[in-house]
């Protein structure tokens, strides 16, 4: 007795009980270059343009097309662009002085370098829709090492609530020591 190798039905065939078996135990493991993409699509476009294809449509849900406009902060891709530190002067933030000991991060110069990092991850302040004046604040930034950013990955370290608190903290010790490090208020 023969079995097909997708589906497991038995068959008469050696291999597979029907072409779309095949097809799929075929393609499992496929991996499409982005110049293969790229063709597929300009096929289908210029198919649908010819009119050889059906322009694809939207099914409506309850009155509301597929294709909706939503709020600029649940793009997280968007989001994430507009969180990045936006201010210049590092040497006031925790951590500073690895940057000054094996210098900044470089993908191909400096692989060990060091990085910024939010302390209240930009995942948690997206999915909590924190205005992202909070999050990119210089009160939510240390500096790390490239690899112990990427082991930290999407975790926070401090709650909203602490976050908040630094940024009230930051805020009254930046009017009262203009040009005083960072690192004197978070050892404190």
């Amino acid at each position: 007795m023969k079995y097909c190798l997708n589906c497991l039905k038995s068959t008469e065939n050696p291999r597979f009980c029907s072409k779309s078996c095949s097809a799929k135990y075929n393609n499992r493991n496929r991996v499409r270059t982005e110049e293969s993409r790229r063709k597929t699509s300009d096929t289908i476009k210029t198919a649908i343009a010819e009119g050889r294809l059906p322009k694809p449509s939207y099914p409506s849900v309850k009155g509301l097309t597929r294709k909706k406009t939503i709020p600029e902060w649940f793009s997280y891709d968007v989001y994430r662009r507009r969180a990045r530190f936006n201010f210049t002067d590092y040497s006031r933030i925790e951590g500073y002085e690895l940057v000054e000991q094996i210098g900044w991060f470089h993908p191909i110069e400096n692989k060990k370098g060091a990085t910024k990092d939010h302390l209240y991850s930009v995942y948690d302040a997206w999915l909590n829709q924190v205005p992202i004046e909070v999050v990119n604040h210089p009160a939510n930034c240390k500096i790390i090492t490239f690899d112990d950013n990427r082991r930290k990955s999407r975790k926070s370290v401090l709650t909203l609530e602490e976050l908040y608190e630094k940024i009230r903290e930051w805020r009254l010790w930046q009017d009262s020591n203009p040009h005083t490090p960072i690192t004197q208020l978070t050892s404190a």
